[in-house]
């Protein structure tokens, strides 16, 4: 069961980390709790229908714009590229938890670890909710250049967030955190890539055990 409450505090604890010079008095609302670990995966519950929405509209925009012959959705049924964004949603979020927990212990902040795990968790739920923004955009105008803008800004908002994190948490300087930003936003292009060549692939074998 999703504690909403605590949900809330820690949601709290995350935006004034983010927008309070210093990151406020954010101990205040996140204690860092083995609890809290645990059940702040259940940001992965309510992240999932923003996720699966951006999904959706991601695919209706892709018809919009001009590069659509060459995009993937030319190349495999939609139901298996929705289950491969799905697929590469969750293992972006935990090889890049793993990545952070890692570099934690690296930096001999493993008890910042736990508190680490917390706020990216929910990092993830505030990003995924500004993921309605695009896709609103895009339902309400039908143009694909307008909903890259809007995505754009949710990026940027997003990358943010998680200097802040990283910055406070660990107490590094700004290039070590836009260093391992790049190191998470790499392995979340590899995953992508890998995750759209299994599809194309899988997509493929089907159609030739159909055609024979």
């Amino acid at each position: 069961m999703i504690d909403f409450d605590r949900a809330g505090r820690n949601l709290t604890a995350l935006l004034i980390l983010t927008f309070k010079k210093d990151g406020g008095d954010w101990k205040r609302y996140l204690d860092g709790s083995i609890e809290d670990v645990i059940r702040s995966f259940a940001a992965i519950i309510l992240c999932t229908p923003f996720v699966a929405l951006m999904i959706v509209i991601s695919r209706r925009a892709a018809i919009a714009a001009p590069n659509y012959d060459s995009s993937i959705y030319t190349k495999a049924p939609a139901s298996l590229i929705y289950a491969g964004d799905l697929l590469a949603w969750g293992l972006i979020w935990g090889a890049s938890l793993l990545v952070l927990i890692s570099i934690a212990r690296g930096l001999k902040a493993d008890a910042k670890a736990p508190q680490l795990i917390i706020a990216y968790n929910w990092a993830q739920l505030l990003g995924a909710a500004l993921l309605f923004f695009p896709a609103i955009a895009f339902i309400a105008t039908l143009n694909y250049e307008i909903m890259l803008m809007v995505q754009m800004v949710v990026l940027i908002i997003n990358l943010i967030v998680l200097w802040r994190i990283l910055r406070i948490l660990l107490t590094i300087d700004t290039g070590s955190a836009i260093a391992i930003i790049s190191g998470l936003v790499i392995i979340e292009m590899g995953v992508f890539t890998v995750i759209n060549e299994v599809t194309i692939r899988t997509s493929q074998l089907l159609f030739e055990v159909n055609a024979g």
